[in-house]
């Protein structure tokens, strides 16, 4: 099992997913010759990672090209360590089953910096109403 780390395979044999010769063996014990060992591989949870959630979005604008969300306070943006699951990579993945999750498209997030920012950010807005915006790295 070339693929599998040390740490995982330990953590395979420590929940009972090994067994020898039927058997579920201590951790240190060596394997000899013409024994049949037998490993019950569990998924890792980054293998489900970009599963839909139906998690609620604050939808501001959205149309066939762009959508627009004010993202609350504490919700990860995307799986990763620790948070494989609710993320708003998730809820868009629900949202939007069409989705591109291709690496070489990324997407803008935006936050504001100063009080007033946020302050007038907060206003009631028409869902209808227009908005355009551009994406560049800072040079």
């Amino acid at each position: 099992m070339p693929d599998e780390s040390r740490s995982r395979l330990a953590r395979l044999i420590e929940e009972g997913r090994v067994t020898v010769d039927g058997a579920r063996p201590p951790a240190k014990r060596k394997v000899k010759s013409g024994e049949a060992v037998s490993v019950e591989l569990a998924p890792r949870q980054e293998e489900s990672a970009f599963q839909p959630e139906a998690i609620a979005l604050d939808i501001v604008h959205e149309d066939d090209a762009i959508i627009v969300l004010d993202k609350p306070a504490g919700l990860v943006v995307h799986p990763g360590s620790g948070n494989w699951q609710g993320t708003l990579l998730n809820a868009l993945l629900h949202h939007a089953p069409g989705l591109r999750r291709s690496r070489a498209r990324a997407s803008c997030i935006g936050s504001t910096r100063t009080r007033a920012a946020f302050s007038s950010s907060r206003r009631p807005r028409s869902r209808s109403s227009t908005s355009s915006a551009s994406c560049r790295r800072a040079r």
